[in-house]
């Protein structure tokens, strides 16, 4: 049976339009994938989850999704749904959920799909480890000119020094 992998890096290069992603990506043992990620050329960061082949989480348009940290109250709201994936753009929810993300230790998410059926994925994160504070950090670096990375400094001012984030 496939287990839940650490958090590691992935450094992607599209073919087509060279357009580069730099990522911090968990695999939990369905091979849904959990992102945080840079896109830059656009210097904007990103957060994605995207189920994976042995999941039985779909998702559509529309979908409403939550998600909380280890015991942490969920939340709500943040993300936005496409057939594929389930993303958090704005710039403040990206930064405070990659902060989160190194202390954690478990991360949920729900999806409430549209015929009012709702199934969950979940995540071991190992968030105080070393190897996670570096491959979170190599993704913000990958965008050190976007506001996230300088609300992420901000929101977690030790954290900012050991992650190499301009401040």
């Amino acid at each position: 049976m496939a287990q839940d992998q650490p958090i590691a890096n992935t450094a992607v290069k599209d073919p087509m339009t060279d357009q580069e992603t730099v990522a911090a990506v968990s695999r939990n043992a369905t091979g849904s994938l959990l992102y945080v990620g840079c896109d830059v050329k656009s210097q904007s960061m990103f957060v994605r989850f995207q189920p994976g082949p042995r999941s039985r989480v779909y998702i559509h348009r529309g979908d409403v999704v939550q998600h909380r940290f280890d015991d942490d109250p969920p939340l709500n709201g943040m993300w936005e749904t496409d057939d594929v994936s389930a993303d958090i753009n704005d710039a403040e929810q990206v930064a405070a959920f990659a902060s989160r993300m190194l202390s954690a230790g478990r991360f949920l998410v729900r999806v409430h799909q549209g015929n009012g059926r709702q199934v969950d994925a979940s995540f071991q994160i190992f968030g105080e480890t070393p190897s996670v504070r570096d491959a979170i950090a190599k993704a913000v670096n990958a965008c050190s000119a976007s506001k996230e990375a300088a609300l992420l400094a901000k929101v977690v001012p030790t954290t900012a020094a050991s992650l190499a984030i301009p401040q």
